[in-house]
Order: C-alpha cells, then structure tokens, then sequence
C-alpha cells in the first residue's frame, strides 16, 4: 500500500511525544484503522499540524523510507544484527530475543517488550527526537565496509536506548 501503518504510527510516535505539541493523541489509533480513506484523513490532518522544516522527514517515515525512492536508501541490517541491537540495549541475552523471534516474529513487538523490562539508569539519557531518529538511520545506511555492522548495530543501541519501549518498536520496524 501507499500508506504504510507501522512507519506512519512511528512518525507520529516520535513527532507526538518528543516535541511540545500533541498532534494526534493516541499512538495505537492508524494501527487500528481498517479503512483507508479513515488512514488518509488521519495522515492529512496530522501532516497540516507538522512544523514545515520537519515536514520532509516525517513524510519519509511514514512512507518508511529515508528518502525518495530513486535514492535507493539501504540500512543494510540483517535481522540478526536487530536482535543483538535489541539484545545489548535492553540488558538481555541474544538467545532470549532469539527466542522471543520464534515465538512473536515482530521485531517491533519484540523490542517493546524487552526494552519495558530494562533496567532504568541513574544517569537520565537525552530523549530521542524525530531528527536524532532519522540522522541515526542515516548513519546506519552511509556505513560500509570492515566494522561497518558493528558500527551499524552500536547506532542502533543507542537509539534504542533513548526512547521508551513503545517508541523501540516503531524504531525496529522503521529499521526493519
């Protein structure tokens, strides 16, 4: 489809939480939607209240893409790469989300349930901001080469760790 739920409820997630305006409410609400015309007045009222410098980006995200098509933007993350982002950021075993992939098979569901469970740190980390979100994803798709996974998954932990289990999960599946 054009309008692709999970990457519009993840730009709406970090859009809504991580800037001062409330734009839509609930984060679960384009996920529950079943007709499309409903997605596309959502989409359009919701795009009206987005400040015009972060207009491209958010577009981008709901679309799930980084840029336009002809650009061709990889991330090059092989799902078992996710699994030890996942893993290292929640505190948890690779085998443990390894486990959760044969039961659950979302990532994103995944995420959000390993990341509620995680550990909270003394040192609050700065909050995840749509902008911090799609300069991560950036990174991760200009990497190449020798260490380049490790690089690509260490990115990933962190901005994993910088958002609240709800927002891992649309951060996987955008990654995904």
């Amino acid at each position: 489809g054009l309008i692709n739920s999970s990457a519009f409820s993840s730009a709406k997630y970090f859009f809504t939480n991580f800037s001062s305006s409330n734009i839509l409410g609930s984060v679960q609400q384009p996920c529950e939607i079943i007709s499309r015309l409903e997605t596309c007045v959502i989409l359009s009222s919701f795009l009206k209240e987005v400040p015009a410098g972060d207009i491209k980006i958010v577009v981008y995200l709901c679309l799930g893409r980084l840029g336009p098509e002809y650009d061709n933007i990889v991330l090059g993350l092989a799902e078992k790469s996710v699994i030890k982002a996942i893993a290292k950021a929640g505190c948890v075993s690779e085998k443990s989300v390894s486990d959760l992939v044969s039961k659950i098979g979302d990532g994103g569901l995944i995420a959000e349930k390993i990341l509620a469970r995680k550990p909270t740190t003394l040192f609050p980390t700065e909050l995840l901001s749509i902008h911090d979100l799609y300069d991560g994803l950036i990174k991760i798709s200009l990497l190449d080469g020798a260490g380049s996974i490790d690089l690509k998954i260490g990115i990933l932990v962190s901005l994993l760790s910088r958002c609240s289990s709800l927002a891992a999960k649309y951060v996987i599946r955008v990654a995904l």
